[in-house]
Order: structure tokens, then C-alpha cells, then sequence
């Protein structure tokens, strides 16, 4: 009898598997913010779409059962909606802007994935990316703060200077890192280096998108010399900022991302645009408007906006990746 209830109960649990929501919640050790740039995006775009017949799809989790779908969560295996990015706006999930990015390019890559082509949905999704990427483009430039109302934002941007990468003329105050018990002070690091290799149970891949992300974003940025600061990692000695990793909590470069692409790192292009945007939400964290470091920043997110213009639109199609091999941490690209 004991099996025959086990047998039911996991019965009952497969059927249930018909709608899912994602997390919306942050987790108490990792609450994000509310921005000005995500308040561009609330308002700009994800609440425009919600009055957008091409869009409806798009608004809430699916139901598979509802809409006569039983395997769509076999094959989407990370579910995204429109209505979970906005309550994640709301519940403070996010850190940056580009991790919203990569959520609503998640959307789209779900829809190419599961609907065949040529059918109603999977040309809503054509729409759904065309808006999208034009909206890309009109993010608000410069540091990204959270939002509350424009008179305290001027304030306070004009009252607290930020650091300055290339200088430590001007005394930061950051939050003091935890000691140890032994009392003796625990030196921050000097140099982090992100992840580059997957987990062998959740292997990314290589993709035409992705192709095209390295191809003419990364390995064109490797070619300018306003790109150099943003290469490597941060050497805080080398640079003379002790404070660094103190501000920037989660660092990022273009040579990890190359690496991350190689290394089959990504599941879809959303993922690397993320991590591209949060080397510029970093530069302009660290450094102060002025500063030469904020204006290659600038620029640099210029560079970005103006290629991810020209990228395929389209399902994101699995290609063979022309990098097999090891991981390399130390393969970073010179600048030409």
C-alpha cells in the first residue's frame, strides 16, 4: 500500500508541474536595488508592453495545461514572463540593469526554442525582440543609482563624489569587511578572477548569437583603446586602489567573458550581454564622472548600445564551438 501512495503522490506532483513561477523574491543575503535605469525599463518598456497585442503572450507564466502544451516544461527548462521581471522590479531581485536584460532576452529565447517558426506566437516573439532591442539603445548613460525621486538623486550625486579608479585623492567610506576572530586584520584581495567554466551539470553553449557577441563586441572591443581598463581583472596594486573590491562586489572584464563564451559558459546571449553591462555598471560605481576611466565607460556603453543593434534576431541557434580545450584563466586578449 505504502508504494501504491508513493506512486500516487509523485502522480499528483507531475500533473501540478503545468504552471511555474519563477522566484521573485531575493534571498535576505542577496537583496538587489531599484534604479534609475530599471525605472526606465518599468516604465519604458515592460509597462508599454503590457498594453501591446503582440506581447500578451508573453505577461505570466505559461499554463501548459490551459493552453494544451504538457512537454513545454520539459523543453523550457528556465521559465521567464514579463510579470515576473516586473514584481522582481518590484521585490528589489535585481543588482544592475543587465541582469533584467538578460531576463526579458530569456523570455525571447524560450519563445524560439519552444514555438516552431511561423507560427502566431513565434512571430509575436519576433516583435516582442524587435521592440525590445530598439528600447536597448535608449537606456539612460552614466552611473546607475538607486531610484527614488530626481530632486534626492541630485542631492546626493552632488554632495558624495564617487572614487576614482586612476586616483585615491578623495577618501572613500565603504563598509568595513569582516575580521576574523583571531583579531588580526584580513587584507582584502588584490585580484579576482570570475568563473569562466561551467559546472559540469550546467553546461552552457555556443550559439549564433554568441558567435556574433564575440565576434563583433568582444574581440572588436580588444581593438580600442578606451577598452584597455576594462580587459583584465582589477590589480588593485598595480593600480593603486586598495579600496576596490570593497565597492565593486561582483567584478567582471572582457577577457572573462571571452573565456566564458569559449568555455560554453552561457545558455543563451542574454547571459553575456548581462555581464558586458556589469562591467560598465562597475566603472561607473568605482569612478566619478571626469575621471578618464568614466569617460572610456561611456564610451564604452556606446560601443555596446550601437553593436547590439546589428545583432541576428531570430531563434538563438546551437553551433560548434571553434574553441574546445582548457579553461584558460590567463588568456587575456592584448589590445591591438
Amino acid at each position: 500500500m505504502a508504494l501504491a501512495q508513493d506512486l500516487c503522490d509523485c502522480k499528483v506532483k507531475l500533473q501540478m508541474e503545468t504552471y511555474v513561477q519563477p522566484e521573485v523574491h531575493p534571498q535576505p543575503s542577496n537583496f538587489g536595488q531599484y534604479t534609475n535605469k530599471m525605472h526606465f525599463m518599468s516604465t519604458n518598456v515592460l509597462i508599454e508592453l503590457c498594453g501591446k497585442t503582440f506581447a500578451k503572450d508573453f505577461l505570466k507564466p505559461v499554463d501548459s495545461e490551459l493552453l494544451g502544451a504538457p512537454e513545454y516544461y520539459a523543453i523550457v527548462g528556465q521559465p521567464m514572463d514579463i510579470g515576473t521581471i516586473i514584481k522582481r522590479l518590484n521585490n528589489k531581485f535585481y543588482h544592475h540593469v543587465g541582469e533584467v536584460v538578460s531576463d526579458f532576452m530569456l523570455i525571447i529565447h524560450n519563445c524560439f526554442m519552444y514555438n516552431r517558426s511561423g507560427s502566431v506566437i513565434f512571430e509575436r516573439g519576433r516583435l516582442l525582440e524587435d521592440y525590445f532591442m530598439k528600447q536597448l539603445k535608449a537606456i539612460p548613460k552614466g552611473v546607475e543609482y538607486p531610484y527614488d525621486d530626481d530632486r534626492k538623486m541630485l542631492r546626493s550625486t552632488m554632495s558624495v563624489p564617487a572614487p576614482s579608479v586612476a586616483s585615491t585623492r578623495s577618501p572613500v567610506k565603504t563598509r568595513q569587511m569582516l575580521q576574523p576572530p583571531t583579531g588580526k586584520e584580513n587584507p582584502p584581495p588584490t585580484c579576482v578572477q570570475p568563473e569562466v567554466g561551467p559546472e559540469p551539470m550546467n553546461l552552457g553553449k555556443y550559439t549564433n548569437k554568441l558567435d556574433f557577441f564575440k565576434k563583433s563586441v568582444l574581440d572588436e572591443a580588444c581593438k580600442l583603446d578606451f577598452c584597455a581598463e576594462f580587459m583584465r581583472p582589477v590589480d588593485t596594486v598595480v593600480l593603486g586602489v586598495p579600496k576596490y573590491y570593497e565597492v565593486v562586489m561582483k567584478p567582471m572584464d572582457i577577457g572573462t567573458i571571452i573565456n566564458r563564451v569559449e568555455n560554453n559558459f552561457y545558455h543563451h546571449v542574454g547571459d553575456a550581454m548581462s555581464d558586458f553591462m556589469l562591467i560598465i555598471y562597475n566603472c561607473f560605481k568605482y569612478n566619478k564622472p571626469g575621471d578618464e576611466v568614466y569617460s572610456h565607460g561611456m564610451l564604452l556603453d556606446a560601443f555596446f548600445k550601437k553593436k547590439m543593434q546589428a545583432m541576428p534576431t531570430g531563434p538563438e541557434i546551437t553551433i560548434d564551438n571553434a574553441f574546445p580545450g582548457a579553461i584558460s584563466t590567463d588568456c587575456y586578449p592584448e589590445i591591438v
